[in-house]
C-alpha cells in the first residue's frame, strides 16, 4: 500500500486499488511527534476525508481501512464519470482530480454545458 515516502519519512503517500482498478491516493504527512499527535491527511475524494485519530492508539493501517470504506459510495459516480471522460469532450477540468464532480463539456462550435453531478445520489 505504500506508494511513495520521502526522504525524512515525514511525508507517505499510500495507494489503495478499488474493486475496477482504479488507483486512490492518501497522502500523509506526520507530525514530528507522531503518534501522539494525529498526521495530517489529504485525499482526492468529492467529500472531505477526516479520519478518528486517538493519539497513542490509533494506527495508520486502521485510517488506511478508513479510507478504503470512504472509497466505497462513491465507485458508482467514478465509473459514470470515466465513462462520461472517455466519450465526450471535456473541455473543464483540465487537470483530472477524483475530488471533482463537475464537467464543462463541448456539445457544439462556440457552445459548452456545464455539469454538476451530485457525488452521493
Amino acid at each position: 500500500n505504500l506508494n511513495e515516502i520521502d526522504l525524512n519519512r515525514s511525508k507517505l503517500q499510500l495507494r489503495v486499488v478499488d474493486e475496477v482498478g482504479r488507483s486512490h491516493f492518501l497522502n500523509v504527512t506526520l507530525p514530528f511527534d507522531y503518534p501522539k499527535r494525529s498526521p495530517e491527511f489529504v485525499a482526492e475524494l468529492p467529500e472531505m476525508f477526516d479520519p478518528v485519530w486517538i493519539p497513542k492508539t490509533s494506527s495508520l493501517s486502521e485510517v488506511l481501512q478508513e479510507f478504503k470504506n470512504c472509497i466505497k459510495p462513491f465507485m458508482e459516480l467514478w465509473s459514470v464519470l470515466d465513462d462520461f471522460d472517455n466519450n465526450t469532450w471535456i473541455l473543464e477540468p483540465e487537470k483530472f482530480n477524483r475530488a471533482i464532480c463537475e464537467r464543462r463539456v463541448a456539445i457544439a462550435p462556440n457552445c459548452s454545458v456545464f455539469l454538476s453531478f451530485d457525488a452521493l445520489s
